[in-house]
């Protein structure tokens, strides 16, 4: 069977990835920035806080775009019979259909975000993409699905283990 790409919908992978950034931001400002010196110094020093917040700044900037530009483009999804494959950067998540046990199809709709329990009772979080085909694809090849009481279940015993 021949794979095919699936790409996860931009503006949800960016509701994820903003605020990391944001955290990258403030951390890096912290850091190498001027920790809002403007308001305890003279005049001649402020000049140089500035250039250092541009920097700074610049520097965030640089890594946001970048490493955006490598999250929307190394970050897509691919199929088999058995396996659904999650490529991210260089690293690749491979869930097996058979393993999968339950799909909240409640929250999937509500969020656009498909959820899924495996075997193991561990929940896995995927963005769907523009079409729904992941969430097509899982409907498709999942033959172990159960309800949802009987899901419950096999997560709880998989816990207290």
């Amino acid at each position: 069977m021949q794979e095919k790409r699936l790409i996860p919908r931009p503006k949800e992978v960016l509701k994820i990835y903003i605020p990391v950034m944001l955290v990258l931001l403030v951390i890096l400002y912290f850091t190498f920035g001027s920790r809002l010196g403007y308001f305890i110094l003279q005049d001649p020093d402020i000049k140089a806080l500035a250039i250092r917040d541009a920097i700074v700044g610049g520097i965030w900037l640089v890594l946001f775009f970048l490493l955006l530009f490598v999250l929307l483009k190394k970050n897509y999804y691919t199929y088999t019979k058995t396996d659904f494959i999650h490529h991210q950067f260089v690293r690749e998540v491979a869930y097996t259909f058979d393993n999968i046990v339950y799909i909240d199809e409640e929250y999937t709709k509500k969020k656009k975000t498909l959820l899924f329990y495996t075997n193991r009772g561990k929940a896995i979080y995927i963005v769907l993409d523009k079409n729904n085909e992941v969430y097509d694809v899982f409907k498709k090849n999942c033959h172990n699905i159960v309800s949802k009481d009987e899901a419950n279940k096999i997560i709880a015993s998989k816990k207290k283990k």
